[in-house]
């Protein structure tokens, strides 16, 4: 035979079609022989049905196998040549014989084939037979485990499976409620924790930042240092605003304050504050602005008084000259000269020429903002504005109408030249009215009843 897979075969003489030798895909229990070719699936009347439950195309009907060399003998038998099928057949069986267990099929084997090696036939048992008391031991031991797997079935723990039978309803499922998680149990705190919790709380506490101490407890018993709480905190928004004003001193170039300058500053100036009863300015706000600007509690102490003792509790035609002068009304004063922005100098200026207006008006004359404000420059006081201002009430009214008869003849004398002689002694202005004075004198001198002595009579408005 021409076919390399048969060489016992000579007399057939048509060649087989060239294929690679088949393995085996299963043994077939009833002959002992490997079966080639696919594994049909198991014969089954039902359809098949997917991981969903659906049922999909019936599966086909099974088909056994063909074994390549079945065939073949069956050609000989219908060819008449049973003599050569019969050689054929046991050569096959006997080439086989060391290719399968011999004990395929049999109880506590799957028969799997063994290619290529000759399995040696299983010994038969001589195991000497159990006696009494072995028995007695085993059934006992059978006894427990079925009282054992009996007492894992009553916890719900099933380990052989249930017979099949009809489906039960599923139970309607409950929900269940969540479970609260357990607090982890607090460690106890050292003696030395507690003790600089204590500590760094009530340090916190005198800077109104209780709100921290959560914070300082766990900073404690992670181990941190005193030292480290401290900066740790500082770092927090509570701590920031707290000392909010520091932020903008490092702005403006200034000294960062200790929370202890901090809090002795923030102490003076409310005490200046409530000392004059100015409570609307006890706020943080207005407190955080006067740190922020650098101000000293000397300085609002000084800002303080101009706007209580020399305004508000002054004449109240200082007020209304202030209001004329500046557009600062009563209301508005004592903010205008505690606003940090104002410049100190500039409010003292301001409030000592309203001084200066003011001591001009009780006299009936007009002084002006420029006159005031000169004056106030040159350190004219209140005191000396108003002494005078009733110099120059006095001896004005008769130098400007001598200004009048005179004013062709001579320079004229007016408030402008009155203040500059009475405030600045200056020269040329005491000369003006001297003059203007000298030519009355001559005048009257010349006129029928008028003696030396009545125009050396000191009376109100002679100059």
């Amino acid at each position: 035979m021409a076919n390399s897979i048969y060489p016992f075969f000579p007399e057939n003489k048509t060649p087989a079609p060239t294929q690679t030798t088949p393995m085996p895909a299963y043994i077939d229990p009833t002959t002992g022989f490997p079966v080639y070719g696919q594994m049909a699936p198991t014969p089954s009347s039902a359809p098949s049905v997917d991981s969903a439950g659906e049922n999909r195309t019936p599966a086909d009907p099974y088909v056994p196998p063909v074994d390549p060399r079945d065939v073949e003998i069956e050609k000989m038998r219908q060819a008449g040549r049973d003599a050569q099928a019969a050689t054929a057949e046991a050569e096959r069986k006997k080439t086989l014989a060391t290719l399968v267990d011999p004990t395929f099929g049999k109880p506590g084997n799957m028969g799997l084939p063994n290619f290529g090696t000759p399995v040696t036939p299983a010994a038969t048992s001589t195991a000497t037979p159990l006696t009494e008391g072995q028995k007695n031991t085993a059934a006992n031991t059978a006894q427990q485990a079925a009282q054992a797997a009996a007492a894992r079935d009553s916890a719900g723990e099933n380990y052989a499976p249930t017979p099949a039978g009809p489906a039960t309803p599923a139970a309607p499922m409950v929900p269940v409620a969540p479970v609260a998680p357990v607090a982890p149990v607090a460690t106890p705190l050292t003696a030395a924790q507690s003790e600089l919790i204590a500590v760094t709380a009530d340090r916190f506490a005198k800077y109104n930042l209780t709100s921290l101490l959560p914070v300082i407890k766990k900073l404690a018993v992670e181990g941190a240092t005193e030292a480290t709480i401290s900066i740790t905190l500082q770092e927090t928004p509570e701590y920031k605003t707290r000392f909010k004003a520091n932020d903008d001193r490092i702005k403006k170039g200034l000294k960062v304050l200790s929370p202890a300058e901090y809090l002795n500053v923030e102490d003076s100036y409310r005490q200046v504050l409530r000392a004059y009863g100015l409570k609307q300015f006890d706020t943080d706000a207005y407190v955080s602005q006067f740190i922020a600007n650098d101000m000293s509690p000397t300085e609002l102490s000084n800002r303080v008084q101009t706007a209580v003792q020399r305004v508000q509790n002054a004449d109240p035609g200082v007020s209304q000259t202030l209001r004329d002068y500046y557009g600062i009304g009563q209301a508005d004063l004592v903010g205008y000269v505690l606003d940090p922005a104002a410049n100190m100098e500039k409010i003292n200026r301001q409030v000592s020429a309203a001084e200066i207006g003011n001591a001009a008006r009780v006299q009936g004359l007009n002084a002006g903002v420029a006159v005031s404000e000169q004056l106030a420059s040159q350190g004219i006081t209140q005191a000396e504005a108003q002494k005078g201002y009733s110099t120059i009430a006095d001896i004005l009214p008769t130098a400007e109408k001598l200004s009048s008869i005179y004013g062709t003849q001579l320079p004229g004398y007016d408030m402008s030249t009155a203040e500059q002689e009475t405030f600045n002694g200056l020269a040329s202005a005491q000369s003006k009215r001297k003059r203007l004075s000298s030519a009355e004198i001559a005048s009257f001198s010349g006129a029928s009843g008028t003696n030396k002595t009545s125009l050396t009579t000191s009376s109100r408005g002679q100059i």
